[in-house]
């Protein structure tokens, strides 16, 4: 027999949580940056996506899925996690700043009708700063999806709040603006994998 769980609590106030998170956020900055990133994608422009610690895993998780869904369309977009080249962050970190090390990967890489987008749940990180500045001087649009509307907030162009501050929300949250991306990219209806009979052994997705 199982002992009790002093996890069950957790797991209920942390669902609950999520969920009414999820219900009080403000959808219209949230649809208008889904917008704004659909309609790049589907017109082959560039996406480029940037973020720190958790943010940049969601940055590299949230650039392969729209690349992988945006690839339908012709031109097919180019979309990067500007986090995902480690060679190129470690050089700018140590030759400049590591505020940026961002910034300094967009001269050449994006102009009017691409797109940066920037996750923090903090909403305050310097290189993001320098990096919306840098992008906004180049006639890019700037999103943001943030924790918190702190200095990130005032040079971006769209802003959605997400998580009212709470690092696991916040981040839960980034992912979900992932798959309301490639939901739309995919027609709106939701994909869901089915088994198939005499599908053969081992074979699954991930």
């Amino acid at each position: 027999m199982q002992p009790a769980s002093g996890a069950a609590p957790v797991v209920d106030a942390y669902l609950n949580d999520l969920a009414d998170a999820a219900a009080r956020l403000d959808r219209a900055p949230l649809t208008d940056l889904v917008d704004i990133v659909h309609a790049a994608l589907t017109r082959g422009r560039r996406v480029l996506i940037a973020g720190n610690g958790g943010s940049a895993t969601a940055a590299t998780h949230m650039a392969s899925d729209w690349a992988k869904a945006g690839s339908r369309y012709r031109p097919a977009p180019l979309v990067l996690a500007l986090n995902d080249n480690l060679a190129r962050i470690t050089a700018i970190a140590n030759d400049s700043s590591y505020e940026a090390i961002f910034a300094e990967q967009l001269p050449g890489a994006g102009g009017p009708g691409d797109v940066l987008v920037l996750l923090s749940v903090s909403g305050g990180s310097p290189n993001l700063v320098a990096a919306a500045r840098t992008a906004k001087a180049q006639g890019m649009t700037v999103v943001s999806a943030l924790g918190h509307p702190g200095d990130v907030a005032a040079v971006s162009d769209v802003v959605a709040l997400l998580g009212d501050g709470d690092y696991g929300l916040a981040e839960d949250l980034h992912l979900s603006l992932t798959h309301l991306v490639v939901r739309l990219l995919n027609g709106g209806a939701p994909q869901r994998y089915r088994a198939l009979a005499g599908a053969v052994a081992g074979g699954c997705h991930g």
